[in-house]
């Protein structure tokens, strides 16, 4: 075996046993949150609200994500992508209100004011909460800094039951909208364009 092809093989494996690491990492990481108890204090937390628009809080919540962006994260970036969740949006008035949806915000020290700004001027049909006390992160500490990690759905007793971004993957969407017919019923979603 020449040096080069030594080379690409070498590459190769070490691309492979840190693939096949890298996803051993992330379930063990999946295994650990699940069923842990997530504690959501949004009364401590600035609601932004741009569009005044409805909110179903509801004593019957059977569900619901919760959608974090840490300071580690481009909260202006994240604020700007809020209008991709739209068409989710509509599981809280689909299920009246059983399916409830949790938009944290945890600016960087320095740029409350600039997010708060940019929150209240983007075209996003939800609330959503800044969280500048670090209030959420304080009560859930076993919640990884990895962005991989902080979306996920909540059973009624607040446990995590699904990790995972359902807009970038189609398998987490249609498995979150499973869980939540098993408990609550048929949903139609994406064909009611009327909501």
């Amino acid at each position: 075996m020449n040096r080069y092809s030594f080379f690409v093989v070498f590459v190769l494996s070490s691309i492979m046993f840190s693939s096949c690491s890298h996803r051993q990492k992330i379930q063990e990481q999946i295994t650990k949150m699940n069923s842990q108890s997530v504690a959501i204090d949004l009364y401590n937390m600035q609601r932004v609200d741009p569009l005044m628009s409805e909110c179903y809080d509801s004593i019957d919540e059977e569900f619901s994500f919760v959608v974090f962006t840490d300071s580690n994260q481009c909260s202006g970036c994240s604020l700007n992508k809020m209008s991709s969740w739209n068409t989710l949006l509509k599981l809280e008035k689909l299920t009246n209100g059983k399916v409830k949806f949790n938009f944290i915000v945890e600016p960087r020290s320095g740029d409350e004011l600039s997010v708060l700004q940019t929150a209240k001027n983007i075209d996003f049909v939800h609330p959503l909460y800044i969280d500048t006390r670090h209030v959420f992160r304080n009560a859930n500490a076993f919640i990884p800094k990895d962005p991989l990690f902080h979306i996920f759905l909540l059973d009624k007793d607040q446990k995590i039951v699904l990790i995972g971004n359902p807009l970038l993957n189609k398998k987490i969407e249609k498995l979150a909208i499973k869980v939540i017919e098993d408990r609550i019923g048929q949903i139609d979603l994406h064909y009611d364009e009327d909501l």
